[in-house]
């Protein structure tokens, strides 16, 4: 007997994005996701390591286990498909241990990891896609450092920009004014994490009492979702108040 079985997932074969306001989800909606270059601590290979690049992240955690997530990034969301995110060129993060025989392995293959001008830009690129398992984080929703977090939780994955072929920053973090100016330029680069409204599979709000108004915001984005689409796309609406009734 020949069968596909799915009992027991532990992941989703959903790609969740979450941020901290409506109107951040609606600036996606109608613009597609920008990349945005945030601080991403390597000290895992060199104490003081930082690094910020152009990314747009997600998770594919199921509904069931997805409630820590949204209080660290943020009460509303956009659920894509997970074969969108594969077309796309996105993949789920490598987490690091430092006493894993990998991590010396790695830094075997790649030695230009420790070289302050960055030579080998494709050692950046694999880098991109590395975590540590553990460490101190900053939510910016929740105000406050979680000590000794565990990365693996969030099951990341991320879209870089293909042709990345700078860092923003090495050896410190760059200043919250670098950021701004530096993902002001992104917006009007080339770079944009496009996707259909066909590739939607959940819309997530905050409350129920916040339906009927990101329905008519979204009845404000004329070019991109017809009358059909807004149809459709206001079946896929769940809210944080119903997860954390149901799931």
């Amino acid at each position: 007997m020949n069968e596909t079985a799915n009992f027991n997932a532990v992941s989703a074969n959903t790609l969740f994005h979450f941020t901290p306001s409506l109107d951040n989800l609606l600036s996606i909606l109608k613009n597609n996701f920008y990349p945005r270059y945030y601080p991403e601590d390597y000290s895992i290979f060199k104490d003081g390591m930082t690094i910020a690049f152009p990314m747009v992240c997600f998770c594919d955690l199921p509904f069931s286990q997805i409630r820590k997530h949204i209080k660290i990034y943020g009460s509303y969301g956009l659920g894509l498909s997970k074969d969108w995110g594969i077309r796309k060129g996105m993949n789920p993060l490598l987490y690091l241990s430092k006493d894993s025989p990998l991590y010396k392995e790695y830094l075997t293959a790649i030695p230009g990891l420790f070289n302050e001008r960055w030579s080998d830009p494709d050692a950046l690129k694999i880098s991109t896609f590395i975590k540590r398992i553990r460490g101190d984080f900053y939510s910016k929703n929740l105000m406050t450092t979680l000590k000794n977090y565990n990365f693996t939780d969030e099951r990341e994955w991320r879209f870089i920009p293909s042709d990345l072929d700078k860092r923003l920053s090495f050896y410190s973090s760059p200043s919250e004014s670098e950021l701004k100016s530096s993902n002001t330029a992104l917006e009007k680069s080339k770079y944009r994490l496009e996707f259909e409204p066909s590739d939607i599979r959940y819309l997530i709000l905050n409350k129920e009492d916040e339906i009927y108004e990101f329905l008519a915001k979204l009845d404000e984005i004329k070019e991109k979702y017809d009358f059909k689409t807004k149809r459709v796309l206001s079946s896929k609406i769940l809210t944080v108040e119903r997860i954390q009734e149901d799931f």
